[in-house]
């Protein structure tokens, strides 16, 4: 699963780095995954974390609201738009915010969705 992931990111935007550790799927109409997505963008120095925008309407698909937003925020991290939703549905998650983690050893991922969780994921970043 990870690397079939990867290979659909990879297939829009050449990945420099293939350490990618965290899959952030998030909603620029979500308030929760602003919040999720500055404490990620903190921690964002080694590339290993890349995000995917998932659209829940309409105006989510404007391209120059998304970069007005992520001018805004001050946003670093790389953002795939998953605008159809094709990622999105490879997790089969139906929430967001959703942090994946791509296992380094295997061709295995786990899905976070839960709020605590995704608190622990990031606070644990900071080794």
């Amino acid at each position: 699963m990870k690397n079939l992931i990867l290979n659909k990111l990879e297939s829009q935007y050449p990945l420099l780095n293939t350490n990618i550790e965290i899959l952030f799927f998030w909603s620029i109409s979500c308030g929760q995954c602003h919040v999720f997505l500055n404490k990620l963008n903190d921690f964002y120095d080694n590339e290993s974390i890349f995000t995917i925008h998932v659209p829940l309407s309409e105006a989510d698909l404007h391209k120059e609201r998304m970069e007005a937003f992520l001018y805004k925020e001050d946003i670093k991290l790389p953002v795939y738009y998953d605008n159809q939703h094709e990622l999105f549905a490879m997790i089969k998650s139906g929430f967001v915010p959703t942090i994946v983690l791509l296992d380094k050893d295997k061709d295995e991922i786990t899905i976070i969705i839960t709020l605590e969780e995704m608190d622990d994921a990031i606070n644990k970043l900071n080794y």
